[in-house]
């Protein structure tokens, strides 16, 4: 069994004057373009997904809708989760995706999806740095759990066409 990480996609600049509080910046109209690309490379690749855990914060979140929609996930496969918020403690959505029962896509942020990673592999340090709409694979079948693929973006967005 294989678990996938992906970063959001491009979100509003914090630092325009309109954009609103870190929880509630939404996708860029580039941003929802390019995930949708990345979603596509990842049917391509035959990826399978039966469930989504997505931060609450609004950009994972429509990552995570549109991934769910392009993969063919029901939207009742989606759950928020606190765990998945930027700076939460990587080692306890680590401990829930260990006792999880079949491949878990994670829609989240930096640094908390490279602390994941490391988690599931044994690392004391990050061995990735997801790019946004960056995707990686971590395959669970050992103890501990073995890094098998980092897509850049570009390259699964190449993919879907």
């Amino acid at each position: 069994m294989h678990h996938l990480f992906l970063r959001h996609g491009l979100a509003m600049d914090p630092s325009d004057p309109a954009c609103p509080p870190d929880p509630l910046r939404p996708l860029t109209e580039q941003g929802k373009l390019r995930t949708r690309r990345v979603a596509q490379g990842m049917a391509h690749l035959k990826l399978q997904v039966d469930r989504i855990w997505t931060s609450p914060y609004l950009r994972a979140m429509q990552t995570a809708q549109i991934a769910a929609q392009v993969l063919g996930v029901p939207a009742d496969r989606i759950e928020q989760t606190g765990d998945l918020v930027p700076h939460a403690d990587p080692r306890t959505i680590a401990g829930r995706l260990r006792d999880a029962t079949g491949p878990i896509l994670c829609v989240a942020h930096a640094p908390i999806l490279d602390g994941v990673i490391a988690t599931l592999v044994g690392a004391q340090l990050p061995v990735t740095a997801l790019k946004k709409s960056g995707l990686a694979v971590v395959d669970m079948a050992g103890s501990p759990g073995r890094l098998t693929a980092v897509y850049e973006p570009k390259t699964l967005a190449d993919l879907s066409q």
